[in-house]
């Protein structure tokens, strides 16, 4: 591990580029300082609209353009499949798309592909399916469907939080750890945390990944959970390398395992580390940035977009009479008001409205029942944008399918395989 961050100081010792010109010249003064502060764990604290992706792509491509660290020892973290598309895309545009790139659970299944075997896992294993596990789970406790899907998701919990549980969760978790091992099959949940196992208890693959990856920057930081701080901690040895960027405000996933704590958590393992903040704000009105503050109880960023429109609260009583005023706001802006007219206000539009120029932002598809409830009750006629999982689509099903029928074939790759499976599903 120090053998590690050693070398990520010699890479990052090079002098810094001048303060005009450059890769980092477009940025803010905060974002500058955040994107070139290199050779000391890093925390940015960065809101909605601060800039924070531009930071860490911006960060990323000056380490490998201009302070001569190899994009092959450069990794970005983030949790979507999305969020990784956007961000090589990005990279690459700054001609810095060596770097790689990953999701926490990308990044497990690297770590597992290679090291696996430290932690018990076996060669060639695959990812269960929600559904697979839920129905071996099932069998094994005698458990209903419900009971099943109700146990994954506390076993997931457990998992992410480092626990063991007890009762019915413990032995749920128990027994899927049995059944895993029998078939050879990890969940999603384990690639993070069969990934620890292994940097914690096999010192040569600590060494290869830490100096695999000797710059780390970590988006999204206020949604980790116990096992993917672990992780980053683990990899970054001295924290020499590691930029983590996030919002303590934004924290909101505690119900699934994220950790509050991560920001005084990362003071506390890295007393070395700095402290910076994004201040400014490009993507919101001034009115909508007062306004969040004020909710807060934060200082406001500064605004860079004008004040906007008003904003009106409604506080409904459940999800129901919410829907019911989304629904009802719709239909009195349809009939000739504008919002400020359906709430008390003379004004009239500017042009007439039609539903093509609404939209329903949500935080959780959970929430679109309800809003699907009531505009089926108004006549209102929507589309819900929100994609189906693609293991869903009945092509993947049958491919899938087809792939678990065929016999095992070790000297056959991936690709030989799917494309083998598909052939049959076209038959």
């Amino acid at each position: 591990g120090g053998g590690a961050g050693r070398r990520g100081r010699r890479a990052s010792a090079a002098p810094p580029p001048p303060a005009r010109g450059g890769i980092l010249a477009g940025l803010d003064p905060e974002q500058r300082d955040a994107a070139g502060t290199i050779g000391t764990p890093l925390l940015v604290i960065a809101g909605p609209g601060s800039g924070k992706t531009r930071v860490l792509t911006h960060r990323l491509a000056h380490l490998v353009r201009e302070r001569g660290v190899p994009a092959s020892v450069c990794l970005a973290v983030t949790f979507t499949r999305r969020a990784t598309e956007e961000l090589a895309s990005r990279l690459a545009a700054l001609g810095a798309g060596g770097c790689a790139v990953h999701s926490f659970h990308t990044l497990g299944l690297a770590i597992l592909r290679r090291d696996g075997a430290a932690a018990g896992v076996a060669p060639g294993f695959r990812i269960a399916s929600e559904a697979e596990r839920a129905e071996a789970l099932r069998a094994a406790l005698g458990a209903t469907p419900g009971q099943a899907q109700r146990l994954l998701r506390e076993v997931s919990l457990l998992k992410r939080t480092g626990a063991e549980g007890a009762g019915e969760a413990g032995a749920a978790l128990a027994a899927l750890r049995r059944l895993g091992a029998a078939q050879g099959w990890v969940d999603l949940d384990d690639l993070i945390v069969l990934a620890v196992r292994v940097l914690e208890t096999d010192p040569a693959a600590a060494a290869h990944w830490r100096g695999r990856f000797r710059h780390i920057v970590a988006d999204e930081f206020q949604d980790v959970d116990e096992m993917q701080y672990r992780l980053l901690r683990l990899l970054a040895g001295d924290g020499s390398g590691l930029c983590v960027i996030g919002d303590p405000d934004q924290a909101i996933y505690g119900f699934r395992g994220a950790d509050a704590t991560c920001f005084a958590r990362f003071a506390s393992d890295f007393p070395a580390a700095r402290t910076l903040r994004l201040a400014r704000n490009y993507r919101s009105t001034g009115t909508i940035v007062a306004a969040s503050a004020a909710l807060l109880g934060a200082r406001a960023a500064e605004a860079q977009r004008s004040a906007g429109a008003p904003i009106l609260l409604h506080e409904a009583a459940d999800e129901r009479d919410e829907a019911a005023f989304v629904a009802a706001t719709i239909e009195a802006l349809l009939g000739g008001h504008d919002m400020l007219a359906a709430n008390g206000s003379t004004a009239e539009p500017a042009a007439p409205l039609g539903f093509a120029d609404f939209a329903v932002l949500y935080r959780t598809d959970a929430q679109a029942a309800a809003l699907r409830e009531a505009f089926d009750r108004a006549g209102i006629p929507f589309r819900k944008s929100t994609p189906a999982p693609i293991a869903a689509h009945p092509g993947v099903r049958a491919v899938l399918g087809a792939l678990e029928r065929m016999a095992a074939d070790d000297g056959a790759d991936l690709a030989a395989r799917l494309a083998a499976a598909a052939e049959q599903v076209r038959r």
